[in-house]
C-alpha cells in the first residue's frame, strides 16, 4: 500500500513538473526569445483553415460527427478536428498539448520505473536518475509542446506503442489519426538489423533497395518519378538560420539529400551549417542522446530501418528544418524503446 501511495505521489509530481517546465519555456520563448505562438508556419496554416476545413455538428454525438472523425483517420488531419474541436483557441490549444506532454512523461516513468516484468533490480543509481529527467525534458520536446503543432500528440502515441502489445495498435490508430503516413515510424520501431546480421547483409540490401528505387524512378513506375520531383522542388518555406544544402539545384539532389541530411541529424553535424543558437541547441540535444545510448547500449544510435525511415523522410522534405522536425519522432521511439528492450542484455534495467 505505502508502494502505491508513494507512486502516486511521484506521479503527481512528475505531472506538475512537466507542466511547469512547459510553462516556464513558453515564458522564456514569448517573453525573452522572441519566439511566437506563430513561429512555425503550420500553426497559421492550423488556425486559419480549421474551422473552414471541418464543421464540427452541434451534436457532438451524431452520426454525421462520427463520419468526420472518421474521414479525419482517412486523410491523417485529426489536429485539425482538435483545433476546430476548440474554435482556434490558441490558449487552450496549447494548454492541450502541455497536458498531452505531462502525460506522455507519466508514461515514460510508468515504462522506466514501475513495469515489474522489465527487472526486479531496484534502479537506485543517481546518473540514470539525471539521465532519465533528461529525456522527459529535452528541450526540442519542451519547445514542441508549447507550440500548436501535432508532434506533441504524435510522440504521445508512439509511447503508447511501447508499453505493452495490447496498446500497440492503439498507439497506430491515435498517430494515424493525425499524420496519415503514421505507419513508417515503424521502420524505427522494427528491429531490421537481426534479419541481416553482418554489414555485408546490410550493405547489400541498401545497395538492394537504391537500385530499385532507381529502377522505379528512372521508368516511371507508379508515377514515382513525378511524384518525387514534386516533392524535389517543393517549396517548404525554412528560415533565414536554416543553411543545410538542400539540393534542390540538381534533378537528382533528392538522392544527395536522402544520405547526407540522415547523417547530418544522427551525428549532429549540420550545426557546422548555420550560427543559429536554436541549431546548437539541437545538437547538443542529439549528442547527449547518443552519449546515453552508448553508456547503456554500448553502441550509437542507428539501425537500418531507422536509417531508411531518415531517408524516406529526407525525399519528402526540402528544408532541414522540416526534416528535423519529422525525424525527431523517429529518433524518440528507436531511443526509448531500445533503451528498455528487455530481449536486449543490455538495457536500461540490467544497467548499473
Amino acid at each position: 500500500m505505502k508502494d502505491i501511495i508513494r507512486k502516486v505521489i511521484i506521479s503527481f509530481l512528475l505531472f506538475t513538473i512537466s507542466i511547469t517546465a512547459s510553462i516556464l519555456t513558453l515564458l522564456l520563448e514569448r517573453k525573452y526569445l522572441n519566439i511566437l505562438y506563430n513561429y512555425h508556419p503550420d500553426t497559421l496554416h492550423y488556425l486559419t483553415y480549421s474551422l473552414n476545413l471541418i464543421k464540427i455538428p452541434t451534436d457532438f454525438l451524431s452520426l454525421k460527427n462520427l463520419e468526420l472523425i472518421l474521414n479525419q483517420f482517412k486523410h491523417g488531419t485529426g489536429y485539425y478536428y482538435i483545433a476546430s474541436l476548440l474554435k482556434s483557441n490558441i490558449r487552450e490549444l496549447i494548454q492541450v498539448n502541455i497536458i498531452i506532454y505531462s502525460l506522455t512523461n507519466l508514461l515514460l516513468y510508468y515504462l522506466f520505473f514501475i513495469q515489474k516484468r522489465f527487472s526486479q533490480n531496484k534502479i537506485n543509481n543517481l546518473i540514470k536518475y539525471i539521465f532519465f529527467f533528461f529525456i522527459l525534458f529535452l528541450p526540442y520536446r519542451l519547445h514542441l509542446s508549447t507550440h500548436i503543432l501535432k508532434e506533441t500528440f504524435l510522440i504521445f502515441f508512439l509511447v503508447i506503442m511501447i508499453i505493452n502489445t495490447r496498446f500497440f495498435f492503439l498507439g497506430i490508430i491515435g498517430g494515424l489519426f493525425f499524420r496519415s503516413f503514421f505507419f513508417i515510424y515503424l521502420l524505427a520501431y522494427v528491429n531490421l538489423n537481426k534479419f541481416f546480421k553482418n554489414y555485408k547483409e546490410q550493405i547489400f540490401l541498401i545497395l538492394l533497395i537504391i537500385g530499385v528505387f532507381f529502377i522505379l524512378y528512372m521508368n516511371n513506375f507508379f508515377d514515382t518519378k513525378n511524384y518525387i520531383l514534386s516533392r524535389h522542388y517543393s517549396n517548404m518555406g525554412g528560415r533565414e538560420f536554416d543553411q543545410i544544402p538542400n539540393f534542390q539545384e540538381y534533378e537528382l539532389g533528392f538522392l544527395l539529400r536522402s544520405i547526407i541530411w540522415p547523417i547530418l541529424f544522427l551525428t549532429g553535424g549540420f550545426s557546422f551549417f548555420t550560427k543559429g543558437y536554436m541549431f546548437l541547441i539541437l545538437t547538443l540535444e542529439i549528442l547527449i542522446m547518443q552519449f546515453i545510448f552508448y553508456k547503456v547500449k554500448k553502441r550509437f544510435i542507428l539501425s537500418l530501418g531507422l536509417f531508411f525511415l531518415l531517408i524516406i523522410i529526407a525525399i519528402y522534405c526540402t528544408t532541414y528544418t522540416s526534416f528535423f522536425r519529422y525525424s525527431y519522432l523517429a529518433l524518440i521511439i528507436f531511443f526509448i524503446k531500445n533503451l528498455i528492450n528487455i530481449n536486449d542484455k543490455k538495457n536500461w534495467f540490467n544497467w548499473y
